[in-house]
């Protein structure tokens, strides 16, 4: 399908019929997790707990709220991103983050401006990741 599609000179069609090919060969593995038993009782076993990892996402999603007004509060419009090319406005719209790890790894961009990124933040701080940048 792909070749057919090269010689119409396509290339938009090619890398989609390639892409649904690829999707395709994936869910193969659905045909294998249904015929192994241990994979059932996986399967089954997510499907039992299932309810109570939705409750506990949903405490998370409570909490997280929580956190992201009082960020909101606490630290709106000390961290603006404004890009980082030479003629953007520098360190953040903050001097004090001049040579700080948080300019330099383009951590910007996380802040408690608005309440996607401030989700962002306390998700990436959930997860360790780079918090020792995140959290000047």
């Amino acid at each position: 399908m792909a070749i057919a599609e090269e010689i119409k000179d396509d290339d938009d069609d090619s890398r989609l019929a390639l892409d649904v090919l690829l999707v395709l060969r994936v869910l193969r593995l659905v045909k294998i997790i249904g015929s192994i038993d241990r994979f059932k009782v996986i399967v089954h076993t997510i499907s039992k707990i299932g309810p109570s990892l939705l409750t506990y996402g949903g405490v998370l999603l409570v909490f997280y709220y929580i956190f992201a007004m009082i960020g909101m509060e606490s630290f709106q419009g000390l961290v603006k991103y404004t890009g980082y090319e030479s003629g953007s406005e520098l360190f953040c719209s903050n001097e004090k983050l001049e040579k700080t790890d948080f300019w330099r790894d383009h951590y910007c961009n996380n802040n408690f401006n608005d309440v996607v990124h401030a989700f962002i933040v306390l998700f990436e701080l959930t997860v360790v990741n780079q918090w020792h940048d995140i959290l000047l």
